[in-house]
């Protein structure tokens, strides 16, 4: 294990390497399109100034918008513990650009009028290295179920979980008014939220069941993660065989940045509708 020392001195070394190499920013930048996009400290950074803080809201819509995120009060070179994170949520047209607080909190208020799509996203997280077999087993048995079911998904190992998402494009929903609504008891977060708990109860414990919300954030694929046994990238997991021999040591940052390396560029996923169905009738055919 690194010592918060020893980690903050990885960090400011790898930030640098990874989003200023590579096509990585471009990358992120395709994840996050249309999306909220943010900057969360991490909960082991110890922040003893006060001098770094968490970014929300922010609006993507070229490579100097990430760039502004990633070097506000110096972070990176500095080592500031911190990972980036897009919304569920995909929205008409982006998020405004948000400059004053009341801006900020009119729209967090009003946002879930102008979305547009939302995937579905089953969050299984390990409370420490001890649990990530566990996590997998539980992974593999989802993913089983999407696979009869001509689901179309994509996995990405998050550094201490994995994230299984259905994306919005390949979802049938009968849209009605108000179906993004935070209090509609018909809307998507309602029935995401059941399907969770089908799976919860029927498959696995260690799906997060509080995730199904207007405002939820997930990492974005291919930005870096820390942990106290170092920096990870949160990566997608494109293949059966990939996911039959997974080792959460090959997905620290090391061992991807000299694949990147050698490819001399991030490799990218799978398309979704590769693994299954371009349009089976989901949600519902999880909700009978």
């Amino acid at each position: 294990m690194m010592n918060i020392k020893e980690l903050k001195k990885e960090a400011a070394n790898n930030y640098a390497f990874w989003y200023y190499q590579f096509n990585s920013k471009i990358v992120i930048q395709n994840q996050v399109r249309n999306r909220e996009f943010a900057l969360l400290l991490s909960k082991d950074e110890p922040n003893e100034n006060k001098e770094f803080y968490s970014l929300r809201n922010i609006k993507v819509t070229k490579l100097n918008n990430i760039d502004y995120v990633l070097n506000v009060n110096d972070m990176m070179r500095k080592g500031a513990l911190f990972s980036l994170y897009k919304s569920v949520a995909y929205y008409d047209g982006g998020i405004p650009f948000i400059k004053t607080l009341e801006e900020r909190k009119e729209w967090n208020s009003k946002n879930h009028n102008h979305i547009k799509g939302y995937d579905f996203v089953i969050d299984i997280d390990a409370d420490d290295v001890s649990e990530i077999p566990l996590a997998l087993e539980s992974v593999k048995m989802i993913v089983d179920l999407y696979d009869k079911m001509e689901l179309p998904y994509t996995i990405v190992f998050s550094g201490m979980g994995f994230h299984i998402t259905i994306p919005y494009i390949f979802q049938t929903h009968e849209v009605t008014e108000d179906y993004f609504h935070p209090f509609n008891e018909n809307g998507i977060y309602a029935k995401f939220q059941k399907i969770a708990n089908k799976l919860y109860n029927e498959y696995t414990e260690m799906i997060d069941l509080n995730i199904y919300d207007h405002r939820r954030l997930i990492k974005v694929p291919f930005s870096l993660a820390f942990y106290e046994d170092g920096c990870f990238v949160a990566y997608p997991i494109n293949t059966k065989p990939d996911l039959n021999n997974f080792d959460r040591e090959k997905y620290k940052f090391h061992h991807i940045y000299q694949f990147a390396l050698q490819q001399n560029k991030i490799r990218i996923w799978n398309n979704p509708k590769d693994r299954g169905g371009e349009k089976v009738d989901f949600p519902n055919c999880l909700l009978d």
